[in-house]
């Protein structure tokens, strides 16, 4: 803030004294020596209040906000009084500069009312800052917190049917077992080491969502088809943590699908970013609910100020997410 006040001084400071000394010009009775020398010592002046009221805003603490205008007053006025002075002792013919020895006491508290409303402007836009800060704050601590909670609702019915499609693995087809709990804990993994972070590497949250994929592959037995085109130039690009596992999910959980009805969808790199896209079959209505995705758009929000894009029609249902360069 105190940057931002010195600039105002630097500006509002020329302009004054322009307005001072042009109207003791015209008024006829002062040479331009004289109108310059008032003006250098009109500028000394008005840096000076300008200082004085610096000091006060940013060192002095005071319980009330008053307290400040009335002291920044009382310190103006008291140094108007040697300012005099000092400028009758500089100049030999007062009476060419008519009304300029009132000067420095009343037009001072003018300027300094002016002063002060620079001031409160420039200190209400730092608190309208820093208020909107905290509120940006507050609002990713909270969708880190229903990221969390979306994390712990998810894992226990996730592992709940892992655990079982494992078991009836390890009874039928043990090399597949074995196989499934490697999926499986790499799945895992990766969503307990990520659970407290922001962004990743699309490259690695699509490790993690084929490993899903592979496990649902084998919980499903057929039950649907992907298919995923997306350019090795752009695995580096980041994106929000179980974005894509998250658009994922909800293929699985909001379509009633078989072997008999298989489900399809694709994720493709397009021009305005990953597309996430299937066809609609027997929906779960009495399921759906859009926390997943709201969340999701926050984060973009908040993260890039990006957004994400949903289509939704009768036959399917697609969302875009942007990539972060």
């Amino acid at each position: 803030m105190t940057k931002k006040l010195l600039t105002g001084a630097l500006i509002t400071t020329p302009l004054i004294v322009i307005n001072g000394t042009m109207a003791i010009y015209f008024q006829g009775g002062a040479g331009i020596q004289e109108v310059v020398v008032v003006g250098l010592l009109i500028s000394v002046y008005v840096f000076l209040i300008w200082l004085i009221n610096i000091t006060l805003v940013t060192r002095v603490k005071v319980p009330q906000k008053w307290h400040l205008y009335v002291i920044s007053f009382l310190i103006i006025g008291l140094v108007g009084f040697p300012f005099r002075l000092f400028v009758v002792s500089i100049l030999t013919d007062l009476s060419t500069l008519d009304g300029f020895p009132n000067y420095p006491v009343l037009n001072a508290l003018v300027v300094n009312s002016i002063v002060w409303v620079i001031i409160e402007m420039v200190r209400t836009g730092e608190e309208k800052k820093e208020a909107e800060a905290t509120i940006d704050k507050l609002k990713i601590e909270n969708l880190e917190a229903q990221k969390q909670s979306l994390i712990r609702q998810v894992q226990p019915h996730f592992l709940f049917n892992a655990l079982s499609t494992l078991k009836s693995l390890i009874s039928e087809n043990q090399r597949d077992a074995e196989s499934y709990t490697v999926k499986l804990s790499n799945f895992l993994r990766y969503s307990f080491a990520n659970e407290s972070a922001d962004l990743t590497t699309l490259e690695q949250e699509l490790d993690y969502v084929n490993n899903y994929i592979e496990l649902q592959a084998i919980r499903f037995e057929g039950g649907f088809t992907h298919e995923i085109r997306i350019p090795e130039n752009v695995m580096q690009y980041k994106i929000p943590v179980f974005a894509l596992q998250t658009l994922v999910e909800n293929i699985f959980k909001h379509n009633f699908f078989n072997e008999k009805k298989p489900l399809h969808f694709t994720i493709v790199h397009e021009e305005e970013g990953l597309t996430v896209r299937n066809e609609k079959i027997g929906l779960k209505l009495t399921d759906r609910n859009e926390t997943g995705l709201l969340n999701l758009s926050k984060r973009y929000e908040l993260t890039n100020g990006s957004s994400i894009t949903i289509l939704n029609t009768d036959e399917e249902f697609v969302v875009t997410i942007p990539l972060i360069p």
